[in-house]
């Protein structure tokens, strides 16, 4: 795997346009993670950094959360018990880890699906996936104002992205499919009843691995 990111990052140095559009495309299976890891720069990931985060004490009300959500996460997994298991185990040190690291986030539910779709790409590998959660919620910790539109607005205080992503939809559905929009408003389905936790799952809450490892 080293050789492999080695050989990887060498061409992304020098073809990030190439490497760009490959990633798009969606890598082979066998190095999925590593291209997505060389894509962020993720390169430094530093097992002492996150075992310092696992090892910290974390709130009871967001533990109690972690291990709630944890429950359900793998449900529709085909696996043996036992690996289920210890992905479990891999996915609460994550979400502890990463909820040590940052305070503004800490933990929010949808977070588990995401991680544990990450899990399941990352063949299991803890520290690859903590580096990698890390640099997609990290475009901002409230340094600039785009923080807002950034990946962590879809779970920051009061959603900014979310329901900027809702006011898109319900725009395009009344365009596209009146009857539609009609009949959800009817039945009093909302944007945040069904679409809004597909988006903050990046819909692999309901979407096969398989596709969503190539959306």
């Amino acid at each position: 795997n080293n050789s492999i990111e080695t050989n990887l990052n060498i061409y992304y140095v020098k073809k990030k346009d190439k490497f760009r559009e490959y990633i798009l495309k969606g890598p082979p299976e066998s190095f999925r993670m590593l291209s997505w890891l060389v894509y962020n720069q993720i390169i430094d990931r530093n097992i002492n950094i996150y075992h310092n985060y696992l090892t910290q004490n974390l709130d009871k009300s967001t533990q109690s959360g972690i291990i709630r959500d944890i429950e359900r996460t793998f449900v529709s997994t085909k696996d043996s018990k036992d690996n289920i298991r210890v992905y479990e185990t891999k996915l609460y040190n994550i979400l502890k880890a990463y909820a040590n690291l940052d305070k503004e986030l800490g933990y929010c539910q949808g977070t588990n699906i995401l991680v544990g779709f990450l899990l399941l790409i990352a063949e299991g590998e803890e520290i690859d996936v903590f580096y990698l959660l890390t640099s997609i919620f990290s475009s901002t910790f409230k340094e600039r104002k785009e923080a807002e539109f950034s990946f962590r607005g879809l779970f920051t205080e009061e959603f900014p992205l979310l329901f900027y992503f809702e006011f898109i939809f319900n725009s395009l559905l009344e365009k596209n499919c009146p009857d539609i929009k009609a009949k959800l408003d009817d039945e009093g389905i909302t944007f945040h009843v069904w679409m809004g936790s597909w988006i903050q799952t990046l819909f692999s809450l309901v979407l096969p691995v398989s596709l969503c490892a190539r959306v």
